[in-house]
């Protein structure tokens, strides 16, 4: 089960309450999600004040669609910074862990991962060869930094959106974090599309078809 979390604050000089959003995957492929919002009692606090409802509201969800809970978690948590790192990791990996315990049976409890996401950042990537990039001579896409520019002591690395892993019961591989991660921002636009093998002996190529979006449908907002 994957979640994407973050905090809404209204603009500088407003006392307008800020508002966290919370969306988690209700099937295996990822694609198909569900999502929460609750509003902070704190103005521009980064902390998601009502973080245990809204994973509890969502694991009854994917209850609801699957009559089972998953057995792994991945938390993708977006816009804070390296100075909230410490308090965001107590806090909010407390409260998931808190509703963990209240739904889960001892010994089948889920591992858990939980990312920050960190998109405003002054760091920026150019290839020493242009041959090394794409036609405008930015990095190809896939492109992973994790190696000397990143923090010694810290499970992180660039995309050039910086990930950094606070928090990693499933231990996984660099690698395999990074390949799901760039994976991840695909899947909307990868499903759109079906691939089938060609049935002639001759060309053996492969050929695809496109979804249509039903009319009613395009200019709402949905997922596939």
């Amino acid at each position: 089960m994957i979640f994407g979390a973050d905090v809404f604050h209204s603009g500088r000089g407003e006392r307008k309450p800020s508002v966290a959003a919370v969306c988690a995957s209700m099937d295996i492929d990822a694609v198909v999600y569900t999502g929460r919002y609750s509003v902070n009692k704190v103005p521009r606090n980064e902390t998601i004040e009502n973080l245990e409802d809204m994973v509890n509201d969502l694991l009854r969800a994917f209850w609801e669609r699957n009559k089972s809970l998953p057995n792994r978690i991945l938390f993708y948590r977006d816009g804070v910074s390296e100075a909230q790192f410490q308090h965001v990791l107590n806090i909010e990996v407390k409260s998931i862990k808190a509703v963990i315990s209240r739904c889960y049976k001892s010994g089948s409890e889920p591992t858990l991962t939980f990312i920050i996401v960190q998109k405003r950042h002054h760091t920026r990537f150019v290839p020493e060869n242009a041959r090394d990039g794409d036609r405008h001579g930015n990095c190809n896409p896939g492109t992973v930094i994790d190696t000397s520019v990143v923090v010694p002591h810290e499970f992180d690395f660039s995309r050039p959106v910086h990930y950094n892993v606070l928090y990693d019961e499933h231990r996984f591989s660099a690698d395999e974090i990074q390949t799901l991660t760039y994976r991840l921002c695909y899947l909307s636009a990868r499903h759109y599309l079906k691939w089938e093998e060609e049935s002639s002996e001759v060309s053996g190529a492969s050929v695809s078809t496109i979804s249509d979006v039903k009319d009613v449908m395009q200019n709402s907002m949905f997922f596939i």
